[in-house]
């Protein structure tokens, strides 16, 4: 009986030490390092080299915007006094950077005769006189995005700022990045602007100098060397006739030499003060099809 329950025990120690060892060895192998990276979190990225991951870079991959570097904006008005006020230290600001500037459309220049198509922006101070002149030439295939400007139109253009010369900021390879709505336009005939004229010269030129106006009327002259046309109404005036004087961009050059005296032409522009020969001029004119 003695020699019965030794042997008992023996077996049951054995039993013990074989259960032991097992769960040792399944935990040595569970510890054993893999081949195969951990799978990653949704949205974070897995270093490919060593199978890391990143916890700090979720969501979806950047976007172009995202992508692109950040470039300063400033105003037109705020690089044109730096310059004016301290050119040198303008210079070491801005000199050979590429900006992002915001301002009024002055003029776009379509045509050069330096061969660069390009636009003036500033954002005039009437109350100290200054008005900021920023002369930006386009990059090369941004011609076309100048031919829907208007003047006074809130723009942003992106280009590299290279010299100052005869108090204007020029910048090179320039681009429109955005371009506010155009000023609004008022339509008009040309018998009926020059009725009013005739009746009251002062207040037409309150009601319409600076105004964008959208005129239609009959052809009385044509100078393509001054780029301007001469539109008179449909009746003849009593007395001295006024016209109005279209001044047209270098860009419309083309359209004007389709029309032929009494015919008829509708035209935009903005209306300006009267000339010495007693004619109202509408600026910076296109043809309206």
């Amino acid at each position: 009986m003695k020699y019965a329950m030794n042997g008992f025990i023996r077996l049951l120690l054995i039993s013990q030490t074989l259960l032991l060892l097992s769960l040792t060895g399944c935990r040595e192998k569970a510890e054993v390092p893999s081949d195969t990276p951990p799978s990653p979190s949704p949205g974070v990225l897995v270093n490919r080299e060593d199978g890391t991951t990143n916890p700090q870079v979720r969501g979806n991959p950047p976007t172009a915007e995202e992508k692109e570097p950040k470039v300063p904006v400033i105003t037109a008005k705020e690089i044109f006094t730096l310059y004016s006020e301290n050119t040198p230290k303008a210079d070491d600001f801005y000199q050979g950077k590429t900006l992002r500037v915001s301002g009024l459309v002055e003029e776009p220049f379509l045509e050069r005769i330096i061969g660069t198509p390009a636009v003036m922006i500033g954002q005039a101070d009437r109350t100290q006189g200054v008005v900021p002149n920023l002369e930006c030439l386009m990059a090369p295939g941004e011609e076309s995005s100048l031919a829907g400007l208007w003047r006074r139109q809130q723009i942003i253009i992106e280009g590299q700022c290279s010299d100052y010369v005869k108090g204007v900021v020029v910048f090179a390879n320039c681009r429109i990045i955005e371009a506010g709505p155009a000023i609004a336009s008022t339509d008009a005939t040309a018998a009926g602007l020059l009725a009013e004229l005739a009746d009251n010269e002062p207040a037409f030129l309150q009601k319409y100098v600076g105004k964008v106006l959208v005129v239609d009327g009959i052809v009385a002259a044509i100078d393509i060397q001054l780029r301007h046309i001469l539109i008179k109404g449909k009746t003849p005036q009593p007395g001295r006739p006024h016209y109005l004087r279209v001044d047209f961009l270098p860009s419309e050059i083309t359209m004007m030499q389709q029309f032929q005296p009494d015919s008829p032409i509708r035209v935009k522009g903005e209306c300006g003060d009267m000339d010495a020969d007693g004619n109202i001029p509408l600026f910076h004119a296109r043809v309206v099809q």
